[in-house]
């Protein structure tokens, strides 16, 4: 299983082709460092190796929106969270709902509820 691993430091996050496989020894799974990709938001299909560019979660890493820049992200976040509370605090069920629609395309459950939905509760 290959898939793309971001991490973040000083605020820039940046990327790792990652390559997963199970160790029957210790019944766990170890990760290995194909590649350094660079900066998150610089990645391209080119600097994947050939043999891993039709992998599943290689493509939707490339397509995700995850990859904004830091700053956008945070903009973005900031004003869905402010739209969601005031949604909330109206009972506008329709347009809470075309959010969490809207944010479950680009991301998950879990992340919808730690980034907007708890937020915007606070």
């Amino acid at each position: 299983m290959v898939f793309v691993r971001s991490k973040i430091v000083k605020n820039e996050s940046y990327s790792y082709l990652v390559k997963s496989k199970w160790d029957s020894k210790g019944k766990t799974s170890r990760q290995q460092t194909i590649k350094y990709l660079g900066r998150t938001s610089d990645v391209t299909l080119e600097d994947i190796p050939s043999e891993y560019r039709n992998d599943p979660s290689i493509v939707s890493f490339l397509s995700s929106a995850q990859r904004f820049d830091m700053k956008k992200r945070e903009k973005y976040l900031m004003k869905t969270q402010q739209n969601m509370r005031k949604f909330l605090l109206a009972g506008d069920l329709k347009n809470t709902m075309s959010i969490y629609n809207d944010f479950a395309k680009q991301s998950s459950v879990t992340n919808f509820y730690e980034n907007v939905l708890r937020q915007a509760m606070n």
